[in-house]
């Protein structure tokens, strides 16, 4: 019996920040700023994905700012493009490989032109930190929660290095035993 692994439609919040093109960046800092969440999710009048906004891009302008009075104003001048769209079919090893190629800790899952979720860095760490908890219990160990890690900026680093050094099927055998413990 083959299992599958999760997809990004069992693993997406429907959390998520939004702000239009047209917003000043320094209220897309402040909605940041008030948020645990380092990235927005940019869209138009008519919801429409047209790319994201993080943490790391504001810091860059306004330090820029600070030297230079002609930096950009509004979200459309800072705003990245739309990373690699991921599905709500999407499996673990596409989302993994998706934060891989980028960096913004979050990703929207796009269906049809929109958004319906977002997956965090830190729901693939969790993921996997589960699977790695599993197998240590099996083997009698104790490991580090999600809750320890969270707040470690070398966490995810750590999540990439992991995800980036299994294939395809040891990350379904993993994932597949994750959702067999959260049953």
């Amino acid at each position: 019996m083959t299992e599958q692994i999760p997809t990004a439609r069992e693993l997406m919040s429907d959390e998520y920040l939004v702000v239009r093109p047209s917003l000043p960046l320094l209220d897309a800092v402040a909605t940041l700023e008030a948020s645990p969440e380092d990235t927005a999710f940019v869209l138009d009048d008519h919801d429409r994905f047209l790319g994201l906004i993080t943490e790391k891009e504001c810091l860059r302008t306004l330090s820029a700012r600070a030297y230079d009075e002609g930096i950009a104003e509004r979200v459309q001048d800072v705003m990245s493009p739309p990373p690699a769209a991921i599905a709500p079919s999407s499996d673990a090893y596409s989302i993994t490989q998706a934060f891989l190629s980028c960096s913004c800790g979050m990703l929207p899952v796009i269906d049809g032109g929109r958004i319906v979720g977002a997956i965090s860095q830190l729901t693939m760490l969790k993921a996997f930190l589960s699977v790695f908890r599993a197998r240590a219990a099996e083997r009698g160990e104790i490991e580090q929660t999600a809750e320890d890690l969270k707040d470690r900026p070398e966490s995810k680093e750590r999540m990439q290095r992991v995800a980036s050094s299994l294939d395809r099927d040891q990350l379904a055998s993993l994932f597949s035993r994750n959702v067999r413990h959260r049953e």
